[in-house]
């Protein structure tokens, strides 16, 4: 009825199938840094966080971090979220979930 090679591709197809399902029902594919929102501070100061501070924000790694601190002391305090946007890394959709997190 079929080949060998059809089969395969069936099975193959279906195991897709079926990892599609199991991620869909136990929502596994949501992104890591969400499951650290309970662990994330109140607020945070922008202008006076450390390094290990900031990367408790959720969506700010080591990379992002160091941007911060570097920007700040490039320029001097951060005063708005737009000062936040100059800072490679921090789109407007990651600043959305960061300025719940900090204050200024």
């Amino acid at each position: 009825m079929f080949t060998v090679q059809q089969r395969r591709v069936i099975v193959f197809l279906c195991s897709v199938l079926l990892l599609g399902a199991f991620l869909r029902v136990f929502n596994v594919h949501r992104p890591l840094s969400y499951r650290f929102y309970k662990e994330a501070p109140l607020k945070i100061n922008i202008n006076t966080a450390t390094l290990e501070e900031l990367e408790k924000i959720p969506f700010i790694g080591e990379t992002t971090a160091r941007r911060i601190v570097s920007y700040r002391e490039l320029k001097g305090r951060i005063t708005s979220l737009e000062d936040l946007e100059n800072i490679k890394g921090i789109g407007k959709k990651k600043l959305g979930v960061i300025s719940k997190f900090i204050i200024f």
